[in-house]
């Protein structure tokens, strides 16, 4: 599902209405290094469950779409936190780490970071592991802040 989202995510750098030209390679490599330090951030607060500073990760509005490794398909952060909230429940220990996470910036406005991942989680005491691919498209909002547009998880057989 990478090339569907890579799709999602091309098409979705003309509608943030961002221009594509005159990216350096300087300024390429700021963008690389902010996505990649946010990425890490956004992964250790969903570690921790922490909706209040987990929604610091995800874009506010009705247009945030997330996929989540069941299947399951929000839209909108109320959507989104409604899940974080009924799934942290539910968890008593959560633990993602990423692996190669490539970052791929679009212009100045628009990124996407594909990566593998693994998870290891107790539910209700039972634990539970696996491993699984994620696709994220981050935006910049008008306060000069990457926030997820878009974000894509399924687990591997």
């Amino acid at each position: 599902m990478r090339p569907r989202m890579l799709g999602w995510a091309i098409a979705s750098g003309a509608v943030l209405g961002c221009g594509s030209g005159g990216l350096g390679l300087a300024e390429r490599a700021v963008i690389e290094q902010a996505l990649e330090a946010r990425t890490d951030a956004w992964v250790r607060a969903a570690n921790n469950r922490n909706l209040d500073t987990l929604a610091g990760f995800y874009h506010p509005g009705p247009k945030l779409v997330v996929t989540w490794p069941d299947g399951r398909q929000t839209h909108g952060w109320r959507e989104e936190a409604a899940m974080q909230k009924e799934f942290a429940s539910r968890i008593s220990h959560l633990n993602v780490v990423l692996r190669d996470p490539q970052v791929d910036v679009i212009d100045r406005q628009a990124a996407v970071v594909t990566f593998g991942f693994s998870v290891d989680a107790v539910e209700h005491d039972r634990r539970t592991a696996g491993a699984g691919d994620g696709t994220a498209v981050w935006g910049k909002e008008p306060t000069g802040q990457w926030k997820i547009r878009a974000l894509h998880l399924s687990l591997k057989g």
